[in-house]
């Protein structure tokens, strides 16, 4: 029986950014990943508010993570970035795949 793949979720830097760049720079990623991989991918830019609180952004982003997917992608500034770093830790609790950008 074929396994059913979940979701793949990009992480990466977004407080303290512009948010147009940080929209473009997740947009252009979760189309890279749909066009070569044909899976569903959760955005954070995209399911969060721009005028919502970190930590609100964060339980949202953490509860999609858990529930969602399967797979996390690492873009390259994520070490700079406090949130990113929580998801990675999830992410590798639940064994999940890491691809790193």
């Amino acid at each position: 029986m074929k396994t059913k793949h979940k979701s793949c979720y990009i992480s990466g830097k977004i407080t303290g950014e512009s948010y147009i760049s940080c929209y473009y720079k997740f947009r252009t990623e979760e189309e890279a990943i749909t066009f070569s991989t044909g899976r569903k991918v959760v955005n954070p830019m995209k399911i969060c508010k721009s005028h919502w609180s970190w930590l609100r952004c964060m339980i949202v982003c953490l509860w999609h993570l858990i529930t969602h997917c399967d797979t996390i992608v690492m873009l390259d500034d994520w070490e700079k970035s406090k949130g990113a770093t929580i998801e990675l830790k999830v992410a590798k609790l639940l064994r999940y795949k890491i691809i790193w950008k």
